[in-house]
């Protein structure tokens, strides 16, 4: 997969010399709606004989249109880079979106941007497709250019799943309730974040949970404030534990920790790369009226957690 980064490097890309079937989007979280996009793509590439193409942005639109209302992302650059890897396509066109794109009507866009610096024969495009200034670009208009410009257009459905239709905006809504293996079934895989251990008060191991406290390596989602079954990923070893998010009312901190237990685990890690991958919600974050109490549900919390791996047949690496 040939990755082309900035807008300048398309010129020189060749890609005016290639036939194209291209995919055009966001595509955070790169679910299973996205994914039949591109396989989409690849099948009419194959057909007909071009080469496939996703044209993606490296943030989102609303950072540049209303950044009040852009919502967190649920990768990052270098996750979506590596998950396209394994899907078989021939380019990544992945820019940033800026004021000249958000400020092209949708004719211009697909004639001056697209059709002026690709050979594009297809564009694979969701049900809900939008492109050019203020959105105004639809299906209708897509077809209507690609008569008149000569490409053709495939149009995919959307994917459901329990009559919920997969999308971006979804799966945040299902993380921000904690509704977490319907989000992963959504994204066919485990939702993720990644840290970097800082040392804390100590208080978990003062109770016999000691806990590594995380800071977040980028802006992505957080689910919902409470206690998670998690995999935990370091250095391509994978364990699991408990993860908390929260404030630790029962200590009356007012700021926001992610601090997860990994069971059998007591090495010192500060420094250190964790990802985390979510499984499940144990519970919400509660106030408890010592710290005694607080272990006691600890101990529960990991009983339920021991049990979930192995009724699940969890492996870890």
């Amino acid at each position: 997969m040939k990755i082309i980064k900035y807008i300048e490097q398309i010129a020189h890309s060749r890609l005016k010399e290639t036939n194209l079937s291209i995919t055009i989007g966001v595509f955070d979280g790169l679910h299973i709606g996205h994914k039949r996009l591109i396989e989409s793509t690849i099948n009419c590439a194959r057909i007909n004989n071009t080469k496939s193409a996703m044209l993606t942005f490296t943030n989102h639109p609303l950072q540049i249109l209303a950044p009040a209302y852009s919502p967190p992302p649920l990768l990052n650059d270098n996750e979506k880079i590596d998950l396209l890897r394994d899907f078989g396509l021939d380019f990544l066109i992945m820019i940033p979106f800026n004021k000249q794109l958000s400020n092209q009507t949708p004719e211009k866009f697909i004639n001056n941007f697209l059709l002026k610096q690709m050979n594009i024969k297809c564009v694979i495009a969701g049900y809900d497709f939008r492109f050019g200034k203020d959105a105004k670009g639809d299906l209708f208009l897509l077809r209507k250019l690609a008569s008149h410009y000569g490409f053709q257009v495939k149009v995919v459905d959307p994917v459901s799943l329990y009559g919920r239709i997969v999308s971006s905006t979804e799966i945040r809504e299902l993380l921000l309730d904690g509704k977490i293996p319907l989000a992963n079934q959504m994204l066919a895989r485990e939702y993720s974040i990644t840290g970097i251990v800082e040392k804390g008060c100590g208080r978990g191991k003062s109770l016999g949970f000691p806990t590594a406290n995380l800071r977040m390596r980028d802006n992505k989602l957080l689910p919902k404030c409470g206690v998670y079954l998690a995999r935990v990923n370091m250095n391509d070893k994978e364990m699991f534990g408990m993860l908390n998010i929260g404030k630790k009312p029962t200590f009356n901190s007012q700021s926001l920790t992610i601090e997860i237990h990994i069971f059998n685990f007591n090495n010192f890690i500060y420094g250190q790369s964790l990802k985390i991958s979510f499984i499940c919600r144990l519970r919400s974050e509660k106030k408890f009226k010592s710290p005694e109490e607080l272990k006691s549900q600890l101990i529960k919390d990991k009983e339920k957690s021991l049990s979930i791996i192995n009724r699940y047949n969890f492996s870890g690496k």
